[in-house]
């Protein structure tokens, strides 16, 4: 079986190459993840550095029992900073954001804990 990509039938078909496909390297463990109180009563406002490679961020947030579970809220983001509203006022809410890269590759953040005003 053929990979996907063959050098040897792209020279054939008379085309011209112009550069060989390379693998990506894996994506990086999000750095400088801040969570903070947002500007609203009731959200959360995250942020990070970029992560060379991903794609897209998920911002997640989870009162200790849902933690238990694997049972997070979800805010899907293209950029580095996001907000997470509608969440109870004076709970205490344990948050992480996923890198997502190519061929979905995903890496973790650490979780940080915070109040919600």
């Amino acid at each position: 079986m053929r990979q996907r990509w063959d050098p040897v039938i792209a020279l054939a078909s008379n085309f011209s190459l112009r550069k060989t496909p390379a693998n990506r390297p894996p994506i990086a463990k999000p750095e400088n993840f801040k969570i903070a109180a947002g500007a609203n009563p009731l959200e959360l406002a995250g942020s990070l550095n970029k992560v060379a490679g991903a794609n897209t961020y998920l911002f997640q947030c989870a009162k200790d029992e849902m933690m238990a579970q694997d049972n997070w809220l979800s805010a899907p983001s293209s950029s580095t900073k996001c907000i997470i509203a509608g969440l109870e006022s004076g709970v205490m809410y344990n948050c992480r954001v996923l890198a997502i890269g190519p061929r979905n590759q995903v890496m973790y953040s650490d979780v940080l804990r915070c109040r919600v005003a």
